[in-house]
């Protein structure tokens, strides 16, 4: 879970050999094509990940939405509003606010 939300990343000025990016493409697709024979999407899986990293990183209180949203990749807070809504049924800042010790939905 760790490497989803932080993932490790290169140094700014590493040079990454063409052949390894070509690799990776490859690697990819096939990893697509057997997705797809099993009945799932690589964005759905994409998905699943994000959704999960989402409330992990949602009962960090110290962390505002924002934040929550940008460790995922969003660009924009409506943009991870709108997925995570669409993931759970509930906005990420109600799936915070009932998710808080002592509180009931309702």
């Amino acid at each position: 879970m760790r490497a989803v939300v932080d993932p490790p990343r290169p140094p700014d000025n590493a040079a990454v050999p063409q052949h390894t990016v070509a690799l990776a493409q490859v690697r990819l697709v096939m990893q697509g094509a057997r997705l797809r024979a099993e009945g799932r999407g690589f964005q759905a899986l994409k998905d699943d990940l994000r959704r999960d990293a989402a409330i992990a990183l949602l009962a960090r209180p110290e962390l505002t939405l924002i934040e929550v949203g940008h460790r995922l990749g969003f660009s924009e807070a409506s943009t991870f509003h709108r997925a995570f809504k669409h993931w759970t049924g509930v906005s990420p800042g109600e799936y915070r606010q009932a998710s808080r010790p002592g509180t009931f939905p309702g």
